[in-house]
Order: structure tokens, then C-alpha cells, then sequence
């Protein structure tokens, strides 16, 4: 050990000297195609998900963002075209030759969706938005819950701390005593809430509750989010995590004065998001929830493939699943 610093260092040498036994070549070669395997997986489901993640912020971004479908109804009343086909085809991204071919169900499927639309804009304190549809604040579609977790007839929990979550994943569920929880853990939360970390929003520390977690405790450097009913919670959380949203937040942070970039509730309700009717919002969540469904089943899948994968390293680098094989 060596080094001036107050820290032991270990020397290189010492490291270099050290004589490590490795499985022979041809084991190697079937430890690492079966690591590859799962690797292999592991990327493709991550892959996936990032696909269907841009599905659902295509759809979000035509219908709430662009108003596509409301555009396409206005430019074919103005060019005395059929403002529900031309509804469909910016709805479903197909041309007219290409509806044609849909199937009587999915065409009529199709029409419903587009007569939800609205043809006319009009004007509102975050611009032209379609007619009937509205812009409010997040603090009057929604509440920052401070709902203090009851520890009674408690042993253990699962403690989440910021770092805990990262864009829209919840990273572990270790449990722990209540004994050795820090000061901030003392928030509960319920099946639909919203975490939002309240330091450097930058970081993208949110996830959405989409089950009971009754033991889970959180930090109270979370914002828990819940939405009132004005704007569906799913919507609420897509708002949260656009890009647009988190730049926002972030500015907002660093403009106030402490030790770290923060942003509490209070600094971010005034905002203006705009609020569909509730017809489209329903609509929107009949097309996004099968896709989220399948999210939720690949990340479950690819973190069963993670612990398997970080179990047998050890095993298969020691032998005992090679010499047993058979």
C-alpha cells in the first residue's frame, strides 16, 4: 500500500504479479456464447422499448402538441376537401388508396377516432388550440400529495431515495429496516401517483406508480404527483417527461438560489398544459395502454434476464455449471 493522501492505494505491480486461474479456452468460448445470449436479449428488449417509447411520443406529439387531425380538418374545409378522410389519413399517418384497404372494422374504427376531433382553432393563453379544448395550470389538474407513510406494526420497507429512479424506472426493491431509514424517508405513495424529484430535474429522477406499493416509502425530495381528473394521470405523466417540460423545470431550478438546482411544486403550478376533452384523452389511452402494457412486461422480462445473468457470472467463471453439465 502506499500513497501521501490519508487513502491506502494499492500498487500496480502488486496487481500485475497476481496469478488468477481462468477456465480452459473452450469453456470460455461457452460461458461467453451464453452470456451473449442473454446480453443479446437484454439489448433487443431495451431496443424495443425505446421503439415503442417514440410510438408513444409520435402519437402524443400529433394529436396534443401539433393538433394534426384538427389541421387536417381545417386545410380540407378550406380546399373543399373531406375533412374526416383527411382526419384519418393525418391520424393514422395512411393515404387514401391505403384506407381503402383497411378492413370495414378498422376503417369504422378509424372514422370514430377522427370525428372525436374538433375542426376550428381558437385562441388561448398558450396559443391556438382546437375548440373546446382548454389551457390550465398543473397546480389546478393536479396536487403534490403529502401523504406522511404510517410505520405502525412496520419491521421493514422498500425505501426510495432520488436516485432510486431514473426515467421512468424504478431501479430496485430491496427492502430495509425501518430502523436504518434516513430523515427524508417519510412520504407514501399509491397506484397512479407520479414521482418527481425535485433536485436537477435534468437528471430525469420520475417514475410512474403503475401497481400497489403499500410498503414502498419515499423521500420527501420527491413531489408525488396525482392528477384531480381534469387531465388523465397517464397524460399527466407524458407531460411531465417531455423534453420541453424537464428544459423547463430545469431553468426554473437553476434560477433559484441554493445549494443545488431545486424546483418544489409551488414553482412549477403556474405552468399551462393544454386539457383535450375527455372523449380524446379516452381514445388516446385505448391506443397508448396496450403499448405501455408491453413496456412494463419487457422491462420486468429484462431485469429477471439481469439477475440471472449477474447469478450465474460467478458460477459459470468457477466452473460448477460446466463440470455438471449433463
Amino acid at each position: 500500500m502506499e500513497g501521501s493522501s490519508g487513502r491506502q492505494r494499492v500498487d500496480w505491480k502488486a496487481i500485475a504479479d497476481y496469478d488468477c486461474e481462468l477456465p480452459k479456452k473452450e469453456e470460455r468460448k461457452q460461458i461467453g456464447y451464453f452470456l451473449k445470449q442473454i446480453d443479446d436479449k437484454i439489448a433487443n428488449n431495451n431496443n424495443l422499448n425505446r421503439t415503442l417509447e417514440f410510438i408513444i411520443q409520435t402519437l402524443f406529439q400529433s394529436w396534443f402538441v401539433d393538433f394534426e387531425p384538427v389541421k387536417a380538418k381545417i386545410a380540407a374545409k378550406q380546399q373543399g376537401g373531406d375533412p374526416q378522410l383527411l382526419a384519418m389519413m393525418a391520424i393514422s399517418g395512411k393515404s387514401k388508396d391505403e384506407l381503402k384497404q383497411f378492413s370495414v372494422e378498422r376503417f369504422n374504427e378509424l372514422a370514430m377516432i377522427a370525428s372525436l376531433f374538433p375542426d376550428e382553432l381558437i385562441e388561448s393563453p398558450l396559443g391556438k388550440i382546437p375548440f373546446g379544448w382548454k389551457a390550465e395550470p398543473i397546480g389546478e389538474l393536479s396536487e403534490n400529495k403529502a401523504k406522511t407513510f404510517d410505520f405502525r406494526n412496520k419491521k421493514d420497507v422498500v425505501f426510495l431515495n432520488t436516485g432510486d429512479v431514473l426515467n421512468g424506472k424504478i431501479l430496485h426493491n430491496n427492502i430495509s429496516s425501518i430502523e436504518i431509514l434516513p430523515g427524508q424517508a417519510k412520504k407514501a405513495i399509491e397506484k397512479d401517483d407520479i414521482l418527481f424529484s425535485e433536485i436537477r430535474p435534468i437528471n430525469r429522477r420520475f417514475a410512474y406508480v403503475s401497481k400497489d406499493l403499500k410498503d414502498h416509502v419515499v423521500s420527501t425530495k420527491f413531489m408525488v404527483i396525482k392528477s384531480n381528473g381534469k387531465l388523465d394521470s397517464r397524460l399527466v405523466y407524458i407531460n411531465l417527461k417531455q423534453d420541453s417540460t424537464i428544459q423547463l423545470f430545469n431553468t426554473l431550478a437553476e434560477s433559484r438560489s441554493g445549494t443545488f438546482p431545486q424546483i418544489t411544486f409551488d414553482t412549477i403550478k403556474h405552468i399551462l398544459w393544454v386539457v383535450p376533452e375527455h372523449k380524446v384523452q379516452n381514445c388516446f389511452l385505448k391506443r397508448i395502454m396496450p403499448i405501455i402494457n408491453r413496456q412494463e412486461l419487457l422491462e420486468k422480462e429484462t431485469d429477471k434476464l439481469s439477475l440471472i445473468r449477474d447469478t450465474l457470472i460467478p458460477n459459470l467463471m468457477s466452473k460448477e455449471l460446466i463440470n455438471n453439465e449433463g
